[in-house]
């Protein structure tokens, strides 16, 4: 899709600058020529790429090529013989000539949110880490396909956030030139003097910005803190939905639906297990059940990574190592193969 643009720019750019030329010279009597059908072979390559994201103007643009030659039968010479001439048909001229006008600005904006970059900003409460980092990995990263790079995320390292940055001046030049501003929202995030400052730099820029309530979160807790006509569950599967298309509409992003859909699920098996995982009371009980599923599983299933254990048994990477480590300390199971490439089975 890159390339595309890329190659539509070069040719709206050449279009253009043939027809700064014609516009010193054509009149009604000018004859179709070498200028003419450069013109027409410019407007058919662009008409042939913007036929599928823009169909109405695509068909204004080959209706206008095939009637610019206006064939005329005329004298050589007064009385003279008569002789087929071809001339440019000026209603079809001024027709290219405005559809690449309208095309040139349509896709300079376009162009240029590419050249910019993409950046959605999450403001959350470094407390929430967890669901935060499910989040920009699964959602936002495998489920949609955008890298760290686009991400402006505090609580996580790799995600424009270096050792040694001015952060007061990096979240505030995030903030601005952000495409979506993101509020995970949570009872952390409303009582975090920091969160509220981010929140009120966010409205002021008001630059798309979303309300997302976390897990155990409702929005009687919230109150004032956004509009709950606006707000919505993270972990509900529509919510991700329309983050999904409203993404990947907005960055012209090639859909994946079928990868979004597997990661959408998983995520939200790992925010909902870790949710379980921490309720009162439930904490062991839970824990011993987990070690007992992986016994159970790696018995008729040995030599399993931590990533597949987590997947196949609908855990989160994090619950899953920590299951695993414990039960290696306990001489239950054992890794096998390199540091990299550690898999799992249980110890004979």
């Amino acid at each position: 899709m890159k390339q595309d643009n890329n190659q539509l720019r070069n040719l709206i750019d050449s279009a253009k600058s043939l027809l700064t030329e014609f516009y010193k010279t054509i009149n009604y009597n000018t004859e179709i020529g070498p200028r003419t059908n450069r013109l027409i072979e410019l407007s058919n390559q662009i008409a042939n790429i913007v036929k599928n994201d823009n169909p109405e103007i695509a068909n204004i643009l080959v209706q206008a090529i095939k009637s610019i030659n206006n064939r005329q039968i005329v004298p050589v010479a007064p009385y003279g013989q008569m002789v087929e001439k071809h001339f440019i048909n000026a209603f079809a001229f001024g027709s290219i000539s405005s559809t690449i006008r309208v095309l040139d600005v349509l896709y300079s904006e376009g162009m240029e949110k590419e050249k910019r970059g993409r950046k959605i900003f999450i403001s959350h409460s470094s407390k929430d880490k967890n669901v935060v980092s499910e989040f920009c990995d699964r959602i936002l990263g495998l489920g949609i396909g955008l890298n760290s790079d686009d991400i402006f995320c505090t609580s996580i390292e790799d995600m424009n956030v270096k050792n040694g940055d001015d952060i007061r001046k990096h979240i505030k030049e995030n903030i601005l030139s952000a495409d979506f501003s993101f509020l995970l929202i949570s009872s952390n995030y409303k009582n975090s003097e920091i969160c509220l400052n981010e929140m009120g730099a966010v409205w002021a820029n008001d630059n798309n910005v979303r309300y997302y309530l976390l897990p155990n979160t409702d929005f009687k807790e919230i109150g004032w803190l956004c509009d709950t006509r606006q707000a919505e569950k993270l972990i509900d599967h529509t919510t991700l939905d329309k983050i999904y298309k409203e993404l990947t509409d907005y960055y012209n992003i090639e859909g994946r639906f079928d990868t979004w859909s597997r990661q959408r699920v998983i995520f939200v098996n790992n925010i909902t297990n870790d949710i379980a995982e921490r309720t009162n009371g439930r904490s062991i009980m839970i824990s011993e059940s987990i070690d007992e599923k992986i016994l159970t599983f790696l018995k008729s299933n040995p030599n399993q990574s931590s990533h597949d254990l987590a997947t196949l048994l609908g855990l989160s990477i994090r619950t899953a190592s920590d299951h695993l480590k414990r039960l290696q300390d306990s001489g239950k199971i054992e890794a096998v193969g390199i540091a990299h490439n550690t898999r799992w089975k249980i110890r004979p």
